[in-house]
């Protein structure tokens, strides 16, 4: 599906919700249920397929209007549209957040009112779509939960990372970028999250009516974030992303003779329905008995540097090959 812009007649596809993607010149669209997201680099433009993801939540009510005073906060500073740039959209839908002369921080904070919750022991992810102004370094926060993370929006990297955050930056089109910050084993159970302007990784400095532009910002529970779910009123839900290859295609090419596959995926991923230590499956081929049966599994220890992935294959019952490769390269078997 890499060129293309349309699914083979084999090939059905399912999605609950609404979700995101990049168009062919780099701006962020949003793809009705149901309709597959083709989406491309927002950089390069170049095409990546159809976008698959698991099925998550932004817990955010009105995630890219800051301007509504009921959900949204501004501290020390003001906040309000601007028609100096457009958004990710490639409209003139974005904001900025913009200092005051009070020596503290600088930030837009969701209400209190407004907080998701049940949130305790859990592992969160923020992010927010975010470009340089007259300043060039940002912070989120995730109240609670150690120092927060400092990000660079001239050179696109994380300038500082907290104690208890894993955060990353990924550059978007048109001098973008979206950020994020994951905590794990969350302390407090609400989600009082903000995005902060920062000076040379302090977001504690005397303001000068400088700023930020600000889209989008989203709370998930996961390990990473995924793609921004667009929310108003409501904390939207998308599904899973399903493809599914028809009967009598999967039985013209499946050859039984003989076969290989090749996959990719991430260590640092844990599904979130998962408890900690339990294992799951990635793929997985058998007579349709676990008898006899040849799977990749994914660890799901809480700890991403602890995580293995498993190839196993069994026989008559009996395990034949147990291959774990950890997060640090090592590999050990037991053949």
């Amino acid at each position: 599906f890499g060129n293309g812009n349309r699914l083979p007649d084999s090939v059905s596809y399912t999605r609950t919700g609404p979700g995101t993607y990049y168009d062919s010149l780099g701006n962020l669209r949003i793809a009705p249920s149901h309709q597959p997201r083709f989406t491309f680099d927002p950089v390069t433009q170049v095409p990546q397929g159809i976008l698959i993801e698991e099925s998550r939540t932004n817990l955010l009510q009105q995630s890219a209007n800051f301007g509504n005073a009921s959900v949204w906060t501004t501290i020390n500073g003001s906040i309000a549209t601007t028609n100096e740039t457009t958004s990710p959209t490639g409209n003139y839908d974005a904001y900025k957040l913009v200092d005051n002369g009070t020596l503290d921080y600088h930030a837009v904070v969701v209400q209190s009112g407004y907080q998701p919750s049940g949130l305790l022991n859990q592992t969160v992810t923020v992010s927010a779509h975010v470009k340089r102004g007259e300043l060039d370094q940002c912070a989120l926060n995730i109240q609670g939960e150690g120092a927060v993370s400092y990000f660079d929006l001239t050179n696109g990297v994380v300038a500082q990372e907290g104690a208890g955050y894993s955060s990353s930056i990924e550059t978007l089109a048109n001098g973008w970028y979206r950020i994020q910050s994951t905590v794990s084993n969350k302390t407090t159970n609400f989600g009082n999250v903000s995005i902060m302007t920062a000076k040379t990784s302090q977001v504690t400095y005397s303001g000068t009516g400088q700023g930020i532009y600000v889209y989008g910002l989203q709370l998930e529970v996961g390990a990473f974030a995924t793609s921004y779910i667009h929310n108003t009123t409501t904390a939207n839900a998308r599904g899973t992303d399903t493809l599914t290859l028809t009967s009598s295609e999967f039985q013209r090419r499946y050859d039984a003779t003989g076969m290989s596959f090749m996959m990719d995926s991430k260590l640092i991923y844990r599904p979130t329905t998962k408890t900690n230590n339990q294992k799951s499956a990635l793929l997985s081929f058998s007579d349709g008995t676990i008898n006899n049966r040849i799977s990749v599994l994914s660890d799901t220890r809480s700890a991403s540097a602890e995580r293995y992935a498993n190839l196993v294959i069994y026989t008559s019952g009996v395990l034949q090959t147990n291959v774990a490769l950890r997060t640090d390269g090592n590999l050990q078997a037991n053949l």
